[in-house]
């Protein structure tokens, strides 16, 4: 029973994370897909679900990605300054790694596959009002399931992203294998 606790309240922590992580991006994630949506309809006349999926899912992302990066550069600034460590290119350039580890795996289905299809979908069968966000949410719930995993495995084990400079990574996961190899 303890260790249950335990695990919900562990559970529960994580949640509240990811909700605080990524609920201003979603905000304006979601007001850039309506507005993207409303815009092809009625200032260029475009219906066709398809199109209006794509659209909704490339609107989406302009609005959550340019949230969410620089709010976490002014992050990974902030946190560095706080040590005394500094924050230039190799920490601009860790912050990407990180980014593109937690959302580039996600995003090899999202944005091209299931994301404009459930918009487009939800748009075909409840109309732009009620569609559009319906699809979002179903997006988002694959979406997230598979981020939200990626992000907990950088906080917990970040042994094996160190700096998350590219000269760390192609040092740890390049060249020292192939010098092991080398080596046999």
């Amino acid at each position: 029973m303890v260790k249950m606790k335990a695990i919900l309240g562990e559970a529960k922590q994580i949640a509240k994370d990811k909700f605080k992580r990524y609920l201003i991006p979603e905000i304006v994630g979601t007001a850039t897909a309506y507005g993207s949506v409303i815009l092809a309809q009625h200032g260029f006349d475009i219906n066709n679900p398809i199109a209006i999926g794509y659209i909704g899912a490339m609107g989406e992302n302009l609005g959550f990605y340019g949230t969410a990066v620089p709010r976490q550069m002014f992050r990974d600034y902030r946190d560095a300054k706080e040590q005394g460590k500094p924050y230039g290119v190799q920490g601009i350039q860790g912050t990407l790694v990180r980014l593109l580890l937690e959302f580039g795996i996600p995003e090899l289905t999202d944005t091209p596959i299931v994301r404009p299809a459930a918009m487009g979908a939800g748009e075909h069968l409840l109309g732009t009002t009620i569609g559009v966000g319906a699809g979002k949410i179903a997006a988002d719930a694959a979406f997230y399931l598979q981020a939200g995993t990626v992000h907990e495995f950088i906080k917990r084990y970040p042994e094996y992203l160190g700096d998350g400079s590219l000269s760390f990574l192609a040092r740890k996961y390049i060249k020292e294998p192939l010098t092991r190899r080398m080596r046999k």
